[in-house]
């Protein structure tokens, strides 16, 4: 790079009065002039911040506002069943339960975390996960856990909820009211 300047500056002095002035007052500085002088540079640096923007509607929302719509689910529990035998909640729960297992398995698809059965025996090594396995009793100093399977536990293949499109006034809406002309 400085072979660069050195030409650059030769040529500059060779055709031009004024750099040749200016490379002569840089090498030879008169005598009165200060040996070292201090030039600061301000620099100011913008930084730019991404704002990423709150969403306008809980992923909660969304999977209870499908549960309403396909299962009438928020219907179903703010429904007071003492007045109905148990004949008439069972005709209701097969519908509930239909149209709630279709959104849990639209957007969830729900599958058991082991193929171990309920009541089989089933070894884990160590070191255990608590957020997939739940070991009750004493689990001994072995490294490993066996144990008698209670519940298969459950994991969701993917998670495929909706993005909100409405507006946000609308947001915290689960189910539209519902007219009749």
């Amino acid at each position: 790079m400085r072979i660069f300047y050195a030409f650059k500056v030769f040529f500059q002095i060779l055709f031009s009065g004024d750099a040749a002035k200016k490379v002569h007052l840089a090498l030879n500085p008169p005598m009165d002039a200060p040996k070292e002088t201090v030039v600061e540079k301000v620099v100011e640096r913008i930084v730019e911040k991404k704002v990423v923007e709150k969403p306008v509607r809980s992923d909660a929302l969304t999977l209870l506002a499908a549960l309403q719509r396909e299962a009438r689910f928020v219907d179903f529990l703010q429904e007071d069943l003492q007045p109905y035998d148990d004949a008439q909640v069972g005709a209701i729960v097969r519908d509930v339960h239909r149209g709630c297992a279709g959104v849990v398995k639209r957007m969830f698809d729900v599958k058991p975390l082991t193929d171990a059965a309920e009541g089989s025996s089933l070894t884990i090594d160590a070191p255990v996960d608590p957020l997939k396995y739940q070991v009750s009793g004493a689990t001994g100093d072995s490294g490993t856990v066996t144990g008698t399977v209670v519940h298969p536990g459950w994991q969701a293949t993917h998670c495929d909820v909706p993005v909100w499109t409405g507006k946000e006034d609308a947001a915290m809406v689960i189910a539209p009211v519902e007219l009749e002309k």
